[in-house]
């Protein structure tokens, strides 16, 4: 389950999520309702560089899930699941510079 992967991660990884991820301004994607979940903007948090590391984070530690058909890795964390827009393949341009939101909905 879940909180198996919370327990059994690197300490850094659930310290980062607690002071970056769970503290973020979110807003509520009002375009799909269908799929209730709120985004983060890079360019709202003070250090992009902290942003980056979070979103890097997510693809490295968070598990693949299929939605509409296509895969995204997705960080479970408490009450939270959280997901870029990354695919299934690293790629440091789009976390350094494409990469302008991270998801959360709760779980």
């Amino acid at each position: 389950t879940w909180r198996l992967i919370i327990k059994d991660r690197p300490q850094w990884v659930n310290t980062l999520v607690e002071e970056h991820l769970t503290d973020a301004t979110y807003r509520f994607a009002k375009t799909m309702p269908e799929n209730p979940h709120f985004y983060t903007l890079k360019n709202a948090w003070l250090d992009a560089s902290a942003f980056v590391e979070c979103a890097k984070t997510i693809y490295h530690f968070g598990k693949a899930e299929k939605f509409k058909g296509r895969l995204y890795k997705v960080l479970y964390h408490k009450e939270w699941r959280y997901w870029t827009m990354s695919g299934q393949t690293y790629d440091e341009t789009y976390f350094t510079k494409e990469c302008i939101l991270i998801n959360r909905a709760k779980i």
